[in-house]
């Protein structure tokens, strides 16, 4: 099979996709290519070429996202904010941080089942309160970073120790709640 027979089979399956999967690869789609966009934005330096990466891995993931693509996506679209932004630290981690996970639901919505299926209302409401769960835990890292960012501390293990152990508290916490049904660790 030849490159454009494999993309034309993906076109048509995108074409054929119930109309929600449709939305859900649109809003993947949308998401991951404005990244660079979110970027420049935020007063990040140029990257183009990093910039063209990630837009066309945007557009593979809208084809394919129950492959890697949404994987290698995540991993382009964080290199190049952090070479574009190495020291941010303002509100706009927090919009790109909304954006990837907007992008991480979307991908795995659209790729739960073949594209002809509507994904069951309870499961949606099951992975946005996920994606709610993952923001708020954003917010509050980026509240703390903020905090020790305004106290000025000077570099210390001890207190990036401390950082670590506090991220790995809040994972344990979450960890059960985003691995089980309803989101009730008993369950």
């Amino acid at each position: 099979m030849s490159l454009v027979q494999g993309v034309v089979g993906q076109l048509e399956r995108v074409v054929h996709a119930s109309p929600q999967q449709q939305v859900l690869r649109g809003v993947a789609g949308s998401a991951a290519a404005g990244f660079p966009v979110l970027v420049g934005l935020a007063g990040g330096s140029s990257h183009p070429w990093g910039a063209a990466l990630v837009v066309l891995l945007a557009v593979g993931l809208v084809l394919m996202p129950d492959s890697a693509l949404p994987l290698a996506w995540m991993a382009a679209a964080t290199l190049l904010w952090v070479a574009s932004m190495p020291d941010a630290v303002d509100v706009s981690v927090l919009v790109a941080a909304a954006d990837l996970i907007v992008v991480h639901v979307a991908c795995t919505l659209a790729a739960y089942g073949p594209p002809e299926l509507t994904v069951p209302a309870g499961l949606l409401r099951l992975w946005l309160a996920r994606a709610a769960l993952m923001l708020s835990s954003t917010l509050l890292l980026w509240l703390a970073t903020r905090f020790f960012a305004a106290l000025e501390v000077p570099a210390s293990a001890l207190v990036f120790s401390t950082g670590l152990c506090v991220v790995a508290v809040w994972a344990l916490f979450l960890l059960p709640r985003l691995v089980t049904r309803d989101g009730d660790p008993d369950s």
